[in-house]
């Protein structure tokens, strides 16, 4: 605030409203982030035109809840509020593949006409009709917990999973290393026999040229 000037002894109102230009920015960041993870999620989904692989998490069921869960808290809705009760009611609809679309028009018109009921919608402090920001909110909290989260559990197990095919390689690599250790000793010890072999062929030839010959 810069208070430029004001006449004694008369009193100045000072009015606080919303920052409508804020909030729009923030509902459009919303709505692009969802759509960021969404069209992700799709994409692992999708079976390429082309006939090749599948994506990696084509059968994840892990993916299978998150996305699941997304779509599930974008149909959330809660009673009276003027009637703004639905991400729909404030001009947010979601399209076949699961990504959502913004009505530019009618975010405005709610914003200039029901902020309040729009601030409740999403930030309801009324503990029997919290509001899409809580409930989403502790959606996100489920699946992302450290220690429960599905998300997370899926991540242990993949860890969990990659040091064991880990150590199995190892040890595999291990043996391979012992018996073709194995392998070369025994080829040396043939090698040499080998060797030998054409002298002791020699010796046995020059002992048979010295036996007396007979004849019948």
């Amino acid at each position: 605030l810069n208070l430029v000037g004001a006449s004694a002894g008369t009193a100045v109102q000072v009015g606080v409203g919303p920052d409508l230009s804020q909030v729009t920015s923030a509902v459009n960041d919303f709505v692009s982030s969802y759509n960021t993870i969404i069209s992700a999620i799709n994409i692992q989904f999708t079976a390429p035109s082309d006939g090749s692989a599948a994506p990696p998490l084509e059968a994840n069921t892990s993916l299978r809840i998150l996305q699941s869960d997304l779509l599930s808290n974008m149909t959330y809705s809660m009673t009276g509020n003027n009637g703004i009760t639905s991400l729909a009611s404030i001009g947010i609809s979601m399209n076949n593949d699961g990504t959502l679309s913004l009505d530019s028009t009618k975010l405005g018109s709610v914003l200039q006409s029901n902020f309040s009921d729009f601030q409740n919608f999403f930030q309801s402090v009324d503990s029997s009709n919290q509001g899409f920001g809580f409930h989403f909110g502790n959606d996100l909290f489920n699946l992302t917990d450290p220690t429960q989260g599905v998300l997370n559990v899926e991540l242990t197990q993949n860890t969990a999973t990659q040091k064991m095919l880990t150590d199995q390689i190892n040890n595999f690599e291990d043996q391979l290393a012992i018996t073709q250790q194995q392998l070369i000793t025994q080829y040396s010890k043939i090698d040499s026999a080998l060797r030998q072999y054409s002298t002791l062929m020699s010796q046995v030839s020059s002992e048979l040229a010295t036996l007396p010959t007979t004849s019948k």
